[in-house]
């Protein structure tokens, strides 16, 4: 189950012709699908259920990671690897850079969903918080236009 409702996200850096887009719009397409996935009430209920089961059922937590955040985050760190390997990027720790992205992008605003504390964020919400994301992780704080 986890697999399938993945699928279009995982499928977002394996597709065909994604190598050939620049970073910022294979990371921008990346980043509003997952948001849009994850911040909806099914995915949520998903999270809070297995989040819930884990202690008791640890093989369960594993099998959500690894079929769901888990794969998400290899398909970033193999798609960032073609990148290195294409000397797009600079050598580094793909799967590392992967986490810190992926990291970036759900951050507080996956807790306060899972919390139930605000109402999911419109797509325009979603739009912008991927783009300062993007523009963050590639550019860093210093190399952020000023407002």
């Amino acid at each position: 189950m986890v697999e399938r409702r993945s699928h279009h996200i995982y499928g977002t850096l394996t597709d065909e012709g994604v190598d050939e887009l620049a970073i910022e719009a294979a990371l921008q397409r990346l980043g509003i699908d997952l948001l849009v996935k994850v911040m909806g009430e099914e995915t949520l209920g998903i999270y809070r259920e297995v989040v819930a089961e884990s202690p008791r059922q640890p093989q369960l937590a594993r099998l959500f990671f690894d079929g769901g955040p888990g794969r998400v985050r290899l398909a970033l760190a193999n798609y960032f690897e073609r990148r290195v390997q294409r000397q797009l990027m600079p050598a580094c720790d793909t799967v590392e850079l992967a986490g810190i992205f992926l990291g970036m992008l759900l951050g507080e605003w996956h807790l306060i969903r899972v919390l139930q504390l605000k109402s999911p964020p419109s797509r325009a919400a979603i739009e912008e918080r991927v783009t300062r994301c993007v523009d963050l992780f590639l550019h860093g704080v210093k190399g952020l236009p000023s407002r």
